[in-house]
């Protein structure tokens, strides 16, 4: 069956709608998937919690487990990731403003620790700086920044996929207050 070269142009543009509607379409759901994924391979963040993660610059090894009776904000961000570097500006001045700071572990991922040197002077006994790529890609976590932020207790207190703008963190601000 030939077409009619009259039809050709019209036909071709058809198609292409399909294909931009279609790729909106996956697009689309892939993004709301995203956060369902991100919860579902965190679960209770036991196995966060208990994992154990080497610091930059001096090779020792830490566990979030290890502060016990403390906040504990996680980041997985990346120096090469624009959003990552937006959040950890965002996070670090909620927990500058907090009258009692939680720990703040920055689980840097796929990154270099020449490019992460310029960083050394954020880190405090309150702010680690974690290599979490094995993690990362173990947890098959779908995106960064991602962030987790567990109770004193051990539980989650909330969850953060993504970057979209300063009130994406809003929550972080009553999660210290409480």
């Amino acid at each position: 069956m030939r077409l009619d070269p009259k039809y050709f142009i019209p036909f071709l543009l058809v198609i292409a709608a399909i294909c931009v509607i279609a790729i909106i379409f996956f697009n689309l759901r892939f993004l709301g998937d995203q956060t369902v994924r991100f919860a579902e391979r965190v679960g209770d963040g036991t196995e966060l919690l208990n994992h154990e993660f080497e610091k930059y610059f001096t090779g020792d090894t830490v566990s979030p487990a290890d502060f016990e009776d403390v906040k504990i904000i996680t980041l997985f961000w990346a120096t090469w990731s624009n959003r990552s570097l937006t959040a950890q500006a965002k996070i670090l001045d909620i927990i500058e403003r907090a009258d009692d700071p939680p720990v703040l572990l920055l689980m840097a991922v796929k990154d270099n620790e020449m490019y992460l040197a310029d960083f050394r002077q954020l880190l405090t006994d309150r702010t680690i700086l974690l290599n979490a790529t094995e993690f990362y890609n173990e947890a098959r976590l779908p995106g960064m920044p991602a962030i987790v932020a567990f109770n004193s207790d051990g539980s989650i207190y909330g969850m953060k996929l993504g970057y979209t703008g300063p009130d994406d963190y809003l929550f972080l601000e009553n999660f210290l207050k409480n």
